[in-house]
């Protein structure tokens, strides 16, 4: 019997040729390995890159490698531009993946991501690998994206008028071709929506900063005996939403750890664990309509290596279960009906 490993790469090596197989934007132009341990990958999109005299430029055609090591999917692939590009997530070794890398995500939908960083869809300026670009994504956010279609099917771009549309020339490029850019559309968020998975309770937030923790004195208090001190606080500012760790507390955001102040994606569905406390988090327009859609009464644990799924389970029930489940991974996705994101079965703890 193959290893999960073996049976990851091999599924990963399909997904890759279901998703991308004709399509335009991104091609998987080399393979190593059987089942495959190394691609290239090619983008056919716009980006942004610094020639030698230092000029910022569009570029349509960037190249990528990608290396998955013993320890994938668990660790992270090692992705590096072949390339120039420019932005605050890439440097010449490699591309900053940390942020959002989990090991329930596909190859496919990593692929995905960076070409949206590359086109200027997605962007962190603040934990860059590039100082200079991070400054200068910052002074020039109505820019972006550069990139307008789709990066992977099936969803193409509505078709629009052009009256939004506004042309830019770089510094020093009056005389070059113009780069257009259309108005960047950006979800508005009226809330930050927290449910505590444990009770269902819930908190739709608009006032900042917003303290969850132990102390009487957060804005959330969770009676727990267990729970000693503040675990985290929101902040908002132009329009962002920000998450920072109470000093001392392990603390968790979508599988990963936080290790400082951090950028909080509004449309997206995010995971926050710590001190044995588990919290959905939604950046949400309408807060009862997110959660209208999800069913924090239903879970299920998903085995990525085998496509297994058990449940639905109720919390007390799920926390058995993956108390009493023989062959549950480590890997596995624990998540409620209608979420996006779920949590690794590795984050809970022995005890309810």
């Amino acid at each position: 019997m193959s290893s999960p490993r073996l049976r990851r790469l091999k599924l990963d090596s399909e997904r890759l040729d279901a998703r991308f197989a004709g399509w335009p934007a991104v091609s998987i132009t080399r393979r190593i390995g059987t089942p495959p341990e190394a691609y290239e990958v090619t983008y056919n999109l716009k980006g942004l890159y610094v020639d030698a005299g230092g000029t910022i430029l569009e570029r349509n055609k960037h190249v990528m490698t990608i290396s998955l090591s013993l320890a994938y999917p668990r660790r992270a692939p090692q992705c590096k531009m072949l390339t120039p590009v420019f932005h605050p997530n890439f440097d010449d070794a490699s591309v900053c993946i940390g942020d959002f890398w989990a090991a329930s995500e596909g190859l496919d939908d990593l692929i995905v991501r960076i070409g949206r960083m590359i086109g200027y869809q997605e962007y962190n300026i603040k934990s860059p690998l590039n100082g200079l670009a991070a400054r200068w994504a910052a002074e020039h956010q109505t820019m972006f994206p550069v990139h307008l279609g789709e990066i992977a099917p099936p969803a193409p771009a509505a078709d629009g008028d052009d009256s939004d549309k506004v042309v830019i020339r770089f510094k020093g490029e009056e005389e070059g071709p113009s780069v257009t850019f259309t108005e960047p559309v950006t979800e508005t968020w009226q809330s930050a929506v927290l449910m505590d998975c444990h009770s269902g309770d819930h908190s739709a937030v608009d006032q900042f900063p917003y303290s969850v923790g132990g102390l009487e004195t957060d804005n959330w208090h969770i009676v727990d005996e267990a729970l000693h001190g503040s675990l985290f606080t929101l902040t908002a500012t132009e329009g962002a939403c920000w998450l920072t760790p109470a000093p001392g507390a392990s603390l968790f955001l979508d599988g990963q750890p936080v290790t400082g102040e951090t950028l909080v994606n509004p449309g997206e569905d995010h995971t926050l664990t710590g001190s044995s406390q588990y919290f959905l988090l939604r950046l949400a327009a309408s807060p009862e309509a997110w959660l209208g859609m999800i069913n924090p009464t239903r879970w299920h644990v998903f085995q990525p290596d085998t496509q297994a799924i058990a449940g639905p389970f109720d919390w007390p029930a799920l926390l058995d279960h993956l108390r009493q489940a023989a062959g549950t991974s480590e890997d596995a996705v624990v998540y409620c009906e209608g979420l996006q994101k779920g949590f690794f079965a590795s984050q809970f703890s022995a005890s309810p």
